[in-house]
């Protein structure tokens, strides 16, 4: 009789310990799904910054606008990963539309910019008034010398495809009319 019991009672626990195991063994391949979903949307975001780099004003847009839908989906990402490749982002497409003259673009792109820096800061446990001076202290000229710069870094050393089109359209065009070409920086 006694060995019943224990027999039962070695069962039991054989039992829990096999449901502990299923229940490790889920959670672990749960995050390695997650961890490949992760690998898998950070390689197709690295894809369309190379496309982005290479391509024409309308590729090098389809590929920013890719991409920050992409991310904004992508919240199996890291939090303050997710927000710092954002802004980066939404930075890189307030520079492009603004090159180009699409101020509604620019200004809807320079929003969602700022958003994420917010939100970056907000995760990171900056307080909201050192947040907010940092956005206001990102001016135009400080954007675009900090999108020209890591464009720059991560292109050899080159400005991207689509600026060196946009200023070739643009002395071409102003070539045929007889004045200065603008400048592709901003105003001062």
């Amino acid at each position: 009789m006694k060995w019943r019991g224990c027999l039962i009672a070695l069962c039991a626990l054989v039992l829990a310990g096999a449901m502990g195991l299923i229940y490790k063994f889920r959670e672990l391949s749960g995050w390695r799904s997650t961890e490949i979903q992760q690998k898998e949307i950070v390689r197709r975001s690295q894809e369309l910054m190379r496309s982005y780099l290479q391509g024409d004003v309308e590729q090098a847009r389809e590929c920013l606008q890719k991409n920050a839908r992409l991310l904004e989906e992508g919240t199996v990402l890291e939090p303050i990963g997710r927000a710092q490749m954002l802004h980066l982002t939404y930075f890189q497409l307030y520079v492009l539309e603004k090159r180009v003259g699409n101020e509604d673009a620019a200004e809807a792109a320079l929003i969602k910019a700022r958003y994420w820096v917010l939100k970056k800061a907000e995760l990171l446990g900056v307080n909201v008034e050192k947040a907010m001076q940092d956005i206001r202290d990102f001016t135009e000229e400080r954007i675009f010398e900090y999108i020209d710069d890591i464009d720059r870094r991560h292109n050899n050393g080159k400005e991207p495809a689509y600026l060196r089109t946009l200023q070739n359209t643009v002395n071409v065009g102003q070539e045929q009319h007889g004045a200065a070409a603008p400048s592709l920086r901003p105003t001062r």
